[in-house]
């Protein structure tokens, strides 16, 4: 069925070529509810394929680490700003607000027009 969707869709012919497609776009996470991309074996035949470089991983996780340790992915928990907060703060009628206006203004319509 997955390769049946990816045909139809034009992402490839198998999970490879759909993997390789997709980082060589420059897609560096992928968040899905699975991991149909990078796992299963896909992303390691792109590479063995030569469908996608090393060089290309390398950016492709260098940008992923990068960004995590700029939020603080890497830090103690302890030295989080937000360590001492609770479910009641998280699910405060403020933070409810905060979090549904934030949604409304971080709505994005993306067109993508190359090959990806």
């Amino acid at each position: 069925r997955r390769l049946d969707n990816m045909q139809r869709n034009g992402m490839g012919l198998n999970g490879s070529q759909a993997a390789a497609k997709a980082m060589n776009a420059g897609l560096d996470i992928y968040g899905g509810w699975n991991d149909d991309l990078w796992g299963d074996g896909h992303l390691q035949a792109a590479l063995d394929a030569g469908l996608v470089s090393k060089a290309t991983l390398d950016a492709t996780v260098l940008r992923t680490l990068a960004h995590k340790l700029s939020v603080g992915l890497f830090d103690p928990p302890a030295s989080s700003p937000w360590a001492h907060l609770g479910a009641a703060d998280l699910n405060s009628s403020h933070a409810q607000k905060v979090a549904y206006d934030i949604a409304l203004q971080g709505v994005v319509l993306l067109s993508n027009l190359g090959a990806a």
